[in-house]
């Protein structure tokens, strides 16, 4: 086991007990092909999420914070709580299907290659419907793979995420958008695989349901990146 390599892999919480076991186990299943760093970093929770995450020997619980700062924030400190070479995130609410990190591996095996993305299905949770935000197809209940463009769906080299720089923790909507966007402003080399193996679990917490953050967030996202471009800066 000793020869595999090492992932961090960085989970933040805030109130998921409900899910948080379903997606420790869902990283747990991917040891066969790594080490697992597995961190959770619980943003102020009120309900057992740490304590649920502490019941697992191999993972990590970070938690102290009064008031949550959002999973930006979260994320920044796992990143820096962790050692690996290489790094993942997954949302307590979602789920990493069987073989994900191996495809990912796979692709790594290229130095070339600075981080990999898989397709995702959003996917109604237990007890919800696909509200129409979430609808890709017309029918609900067959979800349209979409390309990876989240954080869940990433495996990347440390080296090359800190070349991109730490998540903007004053945005709580499309951080994800606006890390992708600096990450292809400079220039790193993106696999993206059209196998889904994430499912995005959707329900009534999901802070994509605020339709309206959402594309104000894209809006600025969107907007530094055409300034990084007229200015000639890569970050």
């Amino acid at each position: 086991m000793t020869d595999l390599p090492e992932i961090a892999v960085i989970i933040p919480v805030y109130n998921g007990a409900r899910t948080l076991a379903r997606a420790l186990d869902s990283v747990l299943a991917q040891s066969d092909v790594a080490r697992l760093e597995v961190v959770v970093v619980d943003d102020g929770s009120q309900d057992a999420s740490a304590d649920i995450a502490r019941a697992y020997p191999s993972v990590r619980v970070l938690s102290g914070r009064a008031a949550p700062e959002g999973p930006a924030s979260a994320r920044n400190a796992g990143i820096a709580a962790t050692q690996s070479d290489l790094v993942a995130f997954l949302d307590a609410d979602d789920v990493w299907l069987p073989g994900k990190l191996r495809a990912q591996l796979d692709a790594l095996a290229d130095p070339a290659v600075d981080l990999v993305l898989t397709a995702f299905d959003n996917v109604a949770d237990t007890g919800f419907e696909l509200p129409a935000w979430a609808r890709r197809t017309r029918d609900p209940r067959a979800p349209e793979a979409l390309p990876g463009f989240i954080f869940q769906a990433m495996l990347a080299r440390r080296e090359a995420l800190m070349r991109v720089g730490l998540l903007d923790a004053s945005m709580r909507w499309a951080e994800d958008t606006d890390w992708f966007l600096r990450a292809r402003d400079a220039g790193l080399v993106i696999v993206q695989l059209e196998t889904v193996f994430v499912h995005r679990m959707i329900h009534d917490k999901n802070l994509s349901a605020d339709v309206v953050q959402s594309h104000r967030g894209l809006v600025r996202a969107v907007h530094a990146s055409v300034l990084r471009k007229r200015r000639g800066t890569p970050s």
